[in-house]
């Protein structure tokens, strides 16, 4: 059933699933795979991740964006706008003169 599911042409990026799912045997005997223990081992050492609080850590982030995006902008926004005034300013004072 799972070749049949791959092979779907609803499933438009299943072509190398496809592939390994057709060489799998129906009624091999699964208990020569090699054991992992060794690699559970390994990674028993490493310090868990909490996905949850990551998660909300990265949103938090995300959604303080805008306000982090005025604050630092607002400095930039107002100097643009004192060189305008400026600008402003001297074109006019050439204008007065002619």
């Amino acid at each position: 059933s799972a070749v049949s599911l791959l092979d779907s042409p609803r499933c438009t990026s299943c072509a190398r699933a496809l592939g390994k799912a057709q060489s799998l045997e129906p009624g091999a005997d699964y208990r020569r795979v090699p054991s992992v223990e060794q690699v559970l081992n390994t990674l028993s050492g490493l310090p868990k991740a909490n996905f949850p609080v990551l998660i909300d850590q990265g949103n938090s982030t995300f959604n303080s964006m805008p306000d982090l995006a005025v604050a630092k902008m607002a400095q930039v926004v107002k100097d643009l706008k004192d060189e305008v005034n400026k600008v402003s300013e001297k074109v006019q004072s050439i204008a007065d003169s002619f």
